[in-house]
């Protein structure tokens, strides 16, 4: 039968999109809605979707608070507070706390957050085309993690940022993220924040790219060739 090709594609992608379904029923109802004794699961899962919406961005209670609000959702500060840590005891979302290079100190607010499964944050927010700069950076975090690096994001002076400082040991890494480095206007300003740094640590930029920009402070990779370096 010509047709059972066909069969088995459609079957093995329902499989699939099953098995993403229960794993979301899995870590929404039973980790996080019945072991937080959410009652209200509506507003749950709109503050869920913020913070998925706005993965590697910074992102403040109060924003959202104030967004939702505004929308004529009543909800507190606190509550908003206490799903976010649920999702993050969940080990639904990492976050990713900002450090001041300057003044060598963790900052308390506006850090990052990313997903721990895309696939996850896709049956939440379905139909939405992810930025492919913003997936390849929660890519990057991810593997540091895992990799066992304590990873922060880089506050440089008032308006400047690096993507990642991880930490392991004695070992520091900055790391800038971008899809493509290749438009020389993205690459000037992903790699500005490099020169702005006073040790002399490895600086990394990471990209999809398949050409190489050569640079005598810092050190141009593609992300699997990145990766294998951790």
């Amino acid at each position: 039968d010509s047709s059972f090709p066909a069969l088995v594609l459609e079957t093995h992608d329902d499989i699939k999109t099953m098995m993403k379904q229960d794993m979301f029923d899995t870590i929404f109802r039973r980790d996080m809605i019945m072991r937080g004794n959410i009652s209200n699961e509506s507003m749950f899962f709109r503050v869920a979707r913020y913070v998925l919406e706005h993965i590697g961005s910074p992102i403040s209670i109060n924003k959202i608070t104030n967004t939702l609000n505004s929308l004529g959702l009543k909800i507190s500060y606190g509550t908003i507070d206490s799903y976010i840590d649920l999702m993050m005891k969940s080990y639904f979302i990492y976050q990713c706390q900002r450090y001041d290079i300057k003044g060598k100190e963790i900052l308390k607010t506006n850090g990052k957050y990313y997903v721990v499964d895309f696939g996850i944050r896709d049956q939440l927010i379905p139909n939405t085309n992810s930025n492919t700069g913003r997936v390849l950076e929660n890519f990057v975090y991810l593997e540091l993690v895992k990799h066992g690096y304590h990873v922060y994001v880089g506050k440089i002076g008032r308006d400047l940022e690096i993507d990642f400082i991880a930490t392991k040991d004695d070992k520091r890494l900055y790391i800038q993220v971008s899809q493509s480095v290749m438009d020389p206007k993205t690459r000037e300003r992903e790699i500005k924040p490099f020169s702005l740094l006073k040790d002399m640590s490895k600086r990394y930029l990471v990209s999809l790219d398949s050409v190489m920009i050569e640079s005598d402070y810092f050190e141009h990779l593609n992300v699997l060739d990145f990766i294998n370096k951790l």
